[in-house]
């Protein structure tokens, strides 16, 4: 079953059909998302100005191409739409020092069939990532790989770049993130505990970089940067193929039968145990569709599970 699960990812990530809007009739939404975009757009040429192709297709616009400007509003319009929905604003305003945040729900499996029925925000999603999240981070991939063939140094300069932008902000806004911490947790959380341990072990930018270097060794870190490389290539391959195959819809339809199959409302109730009963409604619905996944489904589950083998054996070299 966690096979099975594992191709979920995928389905959130590339979809066909014709694209949903999030910021229609959200004027205010889109004029926002359009104005957050443009203050990242400003800085990037800070991070990057070492690689003058990258910063000249910045301020000409293509390095943030029509894909890239979609993906980001569409995405901004979507978590603002949640955030009204679910009155964020009224939540952050009122401190309750972890007295009344220790609330749960009850996710079940029929919950999860439901997620993946049709006109569903995560076929929407989808579609969404297919026809233009792909195309932008293949984009941003195509950039990045120019700017390095040019320049052997070009993350490492892109990174100390990166920290003189950010550590100014750390320093400015720690603070509020702790009181904001204490203002929902309260000041004896694990929350609260955790980030004094983190505030003791790093101070700075170079107690990251040495502290990664304690665990991870020079041969290992030069390891996974070529491993990471070539498995981004081998990610934009394999959606490519799911998202032509319209392997969304067909992955989604399967799912939702397998969901549909292992709730049970007395033998599995919710997802909190899934070994024993739930696996047992799940087999059997397996067993009794043999050779119903489809093949596409099945070709991304084995490129997942083989990343996660080669992700393995990198952690025990």
């Amino acid at each position: 079953m966690m096979k099975l699960l594992v191709v979920l990812a995928l389905v959130g990530m590339v979809a066909a059909g014709k694209s949903h809007s999030f910021c229609r009739g959200k004027p205010e939404s889109r004029a926002d998302a359009e104005a957050a975009r443009l203050f990242i757009a400003t800085y990037l040429p800070t991070i990057l100005r070492h690689c003058p192709a990258a910063v000249a297709a910045i301020n000409a616009g293509s390095a943030g191409n029509a894909h890239c400007s979609r993906v980001f509003d569409e995405g901004y319009c979507y978590a603002s739409n949640l955030y009204s929905t679910y009155g964020v604003d009224q939540l952050l305003s009122e401190c309750t020092y972890g007295e009344a945040e220790g609330y749960s729900v009850a996710v079940t499996f029929e919950d999860m069939a439901d997620v993946l029925k049709p006109r569903s925000d995560v076929l929407k999603l989808g579609r969404l990532a297919c026809q233009h999240g792909l195309p932008c981070f293949e984009h941003i991939v195509i950039h990045l790989a120019q700017c390095s063939a040019n320049d052997g140094h070009f993350y490492e300069t892109a990174l100390d770049n990166a920290r003189g932008l950010i550590e100014p902000l750390i320093g400015e806004y720690s603070g509020s993130f702790e009181e904001f911490l204490i203002c929902h947790f309260g000041e004896d959380s694990d929350l609260i505990t955790l980030l004094e341990l983190v505030q003791k072990r790093i101070s700075s930018f170079e107690d990251i970089v040495d502290l990664l270097n304690t665990f991870v060794s020079k041969d290992m870190q030069d390891k996974l940067i070529v491993d990471i490389k070539a498995g981004v290539r081998d990610f934009i391959d394999v959606s490519k193929q799911f998202c032509r195959a319209d392997c969304v819809r067909k992955s989604a339809n399967f799912f939702r039968g397998v969901f549909d199959a292992t709730h049970d409302e007395y033998t599995c109730p919710t997802i909190d145990v899934y070994c024993g009963e739930c696996q047992a409604n799940t087999d059997e619905y397996l067993i009794d569709t043999a050779g119903s996944v489809p093949c596409c489904t099945q070709d991304a589950l084995d490129s997942f599970v083989g990343v996660r083998n080669n992700l393995i054996a990198l952690l025990k070299y």
